[in-house]
Formats: structure tokens, sequence, C-alpha cells
């Protein structure tokens, strides 16, 4: 009996010390008893994807040990003023999908992410599809041939004193018809054909209508992020089954600044996911940051890439309030030095390193730079300023003087969605013109310098057109149907024959001035500059803007 009893004590006890073991086990943080993938080095196989144009080299990773979401950056150190983009892609090598959401982390104050994406397929999107169809116009005393209206348009038919009775107005680029006029009405018409009575005048291709229509892109989708950290304790049966995360160490000083908490990616086994993080931080500064990758499972990863912002040069830059009439926001403000010795000594050759940061002298300013001489050290630079204020001065700073950068420049950032065409005129090739906003409205020249590049622009370079024959043709529908736009260029004029325009700026049907059109250039008789929309005119501007009711025209210098 006293046996009996010694043996189920000492089984009770065994129960108890067993549970208590694994009680321990479980909640003191030891290692669970699970596979880990192998440890992965730096020599995995670089992944080159195409992203926004240009070949991304996924190059970078560093200890796997323990990870099986392994992260790897197209750079280990990113050099920037006070930005960087990072491309970072996740390759799940565990056995199960994942949910992963990300937390990066920045020593204190120093740095943050302002936004991160992720390339993502068949996102839908909307799009005017314009439907056209034959319309006719009528004209009660019928149409007659138009005579004026090109500075020098093509006789096809001469009376027997040699004086021209019929002239072509067809555009050759767009098999477009002859021009005709209605007196009694003003209108002006490209007629591909007339009626028998001549009163009808009947254009072939009309917009009727604009309809929408889904289609379909791969492109960055956005990813909203969150301040608060991402929750990773794992319960009891996730950790009695070997499901907890084992995390890596992170430094002390650098604090979570953002993650995707809530907003997860599913990445299946085996299968790489494709992201793109901005970030931020203070000039002259550099340090690490952490990407922390963590699954819905056990999956982890984690990865430490370095940002760089040593620059050595900067100047103050300061707009004078009694120049702007009224506060301005998001304006792209040209900054023109004909000489600078010290950017001729210290920038890159390639003007690479100009950056601009705001008066907080945090934030880098989008700019794009149209001219710059390393040798004289010349420079014509755009830069969108978040606000020009008219009733103080308003001051930024342009840095440079770091020799192993890339480009600072945002072009397509400095032009805002409000701006449908932004040509600086210089040539992209000799046979085209760029477009610098994100619409790629650029422009195809008639041939090849025609018109020509000349040094001698207003700002950096032009084109010169010949007056006769030379074009800049932008096939896209820029502004369709215009009911308030604004213009702005700088034209010099030649002196041409009295009573002719010189074009500088045209939307519409071959020489036709319509309802949906507006153009702009020289009146030579009074040598004003005309501005034209839906037939109104106004006339002397520089930039000129015309609302449905009333044109308003500024005239900013003679040149």
């Amino acid at each position: 009996m006293r046996l009996f009893l010694y043996r189920k004590i000492g089984k009770i006890s065994t129960i108890i010390i067993t549970f208590m073991f694994v009680f321990v086990w479980i909640f003191s943080g030891w290692p669970q008893i699970k596979k880990f993938p192998p440890k992965v080095e730096e020599t995995m196989a670089v992944e080159m994807k195409n992203f926004d144009s240009k070949s991304i080299n996924f190059a970078f990773t560093d200890d796997n040990t323990n990870e099986n979401l392994i992260i790897k950056t197209d750079k280990q150190t990113y050099i920037g003023l006070a930005r960087g983009e990072v491309y970072f892609s996740v390759t799940n090598i565990g056995n199960d999908s994942e949910l992963v959401n990300f937390q990066v982390y920045f020593p204190n104050d120093m740095g943050n992410v302002s936004q991160m994406t992720k390339w993502t397929s068949n996102i839908p999107y909307e799009v005017d599809v314009p439907e056209y169809g034959v319309m006719s116009y009528f004209c009660e005393e019928g149409w007659i041939e138009e005579t004026v209206g090109l500075d020098n348009p093509k006789c096809i038919l001469f009376d027997e004193q040699d004086i021209c009775l019929k002239y072509d107005y067809m555009d050759g680029q767009n098999s477009e018809g002859f021009g005709y006029q209605c007196f009694s009405s003003g209108d002006i018409k490209d007629c591909n054909n007339l009626s028998e009575d001549g009163q009808n005048c009947i254009i072939n291709k009309v917009q009727i209508s604009l309809n929408k229509e889904i289609k379909y892109k791969n492109d960055w989708k956005n990813i909203n992020l969150s301040n608060n950290p991402l929750s990773i304790e794992r319960g009891f049966w996730d950790k009695l089954l070997g499901n907890e995360i084992i995390r890596k160490d992170i430094p002390n000083n650098l604090r979570i600044k953002e993650s995707t908490l809530g907003k997860g990616s599913i990445i299946k086994s085996n299968q790489t996911q494709y992201f793109k993080m901005n970030i931020e931080f203070l000039p002259n500064t550099s340090g690490e940051f952490y990407i922390e990758a963590i699954g819905d499972k056990n999956g982890y990863g984690l990865l430490d890439p370095w940002w760089d912002a040593d620059w050595t040069y900067n100047k103050k830059i300061t707009i004078d309030y009694t120049k702007v009439d009224a506060t301005l926001t998001n304006f792209p403000v040209l900054i023109d030095l004909s000489s600078d010795d010290s950017l001729k000594a210290y920038a890159q050759s390639n003007g690479d390193d100009i950056a601009f940061i705001a008066s907080n002298e945090t934030t880098q300013l989008d700019h794009e730079i149209e001219y710059f001489n390393s040798t004289t050290g010349e420079l014509q630079a755009w830069v969108e300023v978040p606000s020009v204020s008219s009733t103080t001065d308003t001051v930024i700073y342009m840095y440079y003087g770091n020799s192993t950068c890339g480009s600072q420049e945002d072009v397509v950032g400095t032009w805002d969605s409000n701006h449908k065409m932004v040509h600086h005129l210089n040539d992209w090739t000799t046979s085209t013109t760029e477009d610098s906003t994100s619409n790629s409205n650029d422009g195809t020249k008639r041939l090849a310098n025609e018109p020509i590049e000349i040094s001698s622009g207003k700002i950096a370079q032009a084109q010169s057109f010949d007056g006769t024959n030379d074009y800049d043709k932008i096939a896209n529908t820029v502004i369709t149907s215009p009911t308030a736009l604004t213009t702005s260029a700088w034209i010099k004029k030649e002196n041409r024959g009295i009573g002719t325009y010189e074009c500088a700026l045209h939307h519409g049907n071959g020489t036709s001035i319509g309802a949906s059109s507006y153009w702009m250039g020289v009146e030579t008789t009074s040598n004003n500059l005309v501005a034209t929309i839906g037939a109104t005119t106004g006339v002397g501007w520089a930039a000129g803007r015309i609302t449905p009711s009333t044109p308003a025209v500024y005239i900013q210098e003679k040149l």
C-alpha cells in the first residue's frame, strides 16, 4: 500500500513537472522546435525588373538566417539631400502563404516614410473615348471658299488673269477638308464636301460625344500607412504549435515611424512581390533605417539599408513678396542664374546634385533643370514652391556639392495635375520636343530640324519656325472643348506682311477657329499678341487667361 502510494505520487509529480516545463518553455521566449529555412547570403540571384521605364536590380540583402521573408533592395545606401526612393522586393520562401505587413524604423526624429506603394497588375482606370460622326452645317447664303486665314495658302485654281479662284486649305497630315466661310454667321469650316446647292458643309469626322471606358494597367498602388506599430504577439496555441515569430535585434535608438497595419499583402509560398517606398531625412545626416516584414503565421524578414545626405554647399534664395500679386500655392518658380562661380566649381557637371529645400530646411522640393552650364555655372531651373507669399518674403535653399549622388530632379512632380502640357521647346531629339508633365503630350516636328532649336531663347533653348510650313504637332487632345484655360509663352514675332497672323499655339481642325478651338499668336497689323478660345478674342498678352465670358490679358515684357 505504501509502495503504491509512492508510485502514484511519483507519477503525479512527473506530470506536474512536465506540464510546468512545457508552460515555462512556451511563455519564456525559448526557441521553438521548428524548421527554419537555410541561411541565404548576399550571393542570392539578382532580380531585375522594369518599373517606371527603368530597370531595377534587387541586388542588396544581408544575413537571412532564420528568415523566410527575404527582403532585397535596389541599393545598400540611398544618397539624397532630404529624400530617397527605395525599391524593395519580398520573397516568401516558407511553405505557407503569409499576410505580410511592414514597419519601418529610423533613428529618433531623423527620418520618416512619406509613401509606400505596391506594384499591382490590372488596376482599373477610366478614360474618355471620343465618338465621331458625319456632321452637316447649314449656311443660308451658301458656303464661300475662305481666302484669308493662312499666311500662304496654296492656290489650286487660277483664272485667265492669274487671279486665284480656289485655295487649298487641306492639312496634309490630317487629310482635313477645304476652308469655307459662312459670312452671315462668321463660321469657318474645313468642309470635306458641299451639298449641290452649296448650303450644307459636310465634315466626315466630327466629335459628337465623349464616352467613358474602363481600361486596365500595371502600376504602383498606394498603401495606407499607420503611425501605430504592428502587433506581433502570438496566442497560446500558436506558441504551442511553433508559430511564434522570433524577431531579430533592432538598435534601441531606432523608432517605428510608419507601418502598414491592417493593409497587408498576401504573398504566396515561393512568390515575390515588389514595393516602392519614399523616405525623408534631415539634410547633412546619415545612418541606418530598418525594414521589418511580419507575416500572419511565422513569416519574418529584416533588412537594414543606409541613407546618406552629405551635401557641402548651399545658397539662400529669397523671393521678393512685392513682386507677387497674390499668394500662390504649389507654384513653379524659375530660378535663373546667368553665372555662378560656386556652382561652376563644386556642382556635378550635369547638375545632378543640385537640389532645393523649403524654408523649414527639411522638405525637399520638386524641381526641373531646364539648362545648366558647368563651365559658367549658368542655371535655369523650375522649383515647385509650396507657398509663395504676397505679404512676406519666401525663402528656399539650393544645395549642391555631392560628387556621388544621382539626379535629384523630379521633373513630373514639378508640374502638378493642373498643368496639362509644359514644353520648354528644347530638342528631345532633332524631330521631337518633350512634355514635362505626366500627360506625355510630346511634340513631333514637321521634319528633323524643322523647326530648328536655337540657343537664344528667352529661357534657355527655343524653336525657330520658318513661318511657311514648320510645326511642332501634339497628337493627343490636350484639353477637350475648354471653357476656361490658362496659357503662357514667350513669343518673338517676325516682321511679316500687314494683316497676317503668326500662330504660335493652335488647337482645332485645320485653319478653322471653332467653338472647341483655342489658339494664340501675333496679329501683325497692330503688332499685338492675340488669344482666342471658342472664337472669343483678347489681344496683347504674354500670359493670358480666358474665362467663359471675359478675356484677361497680361503683358510681361516686350521682346
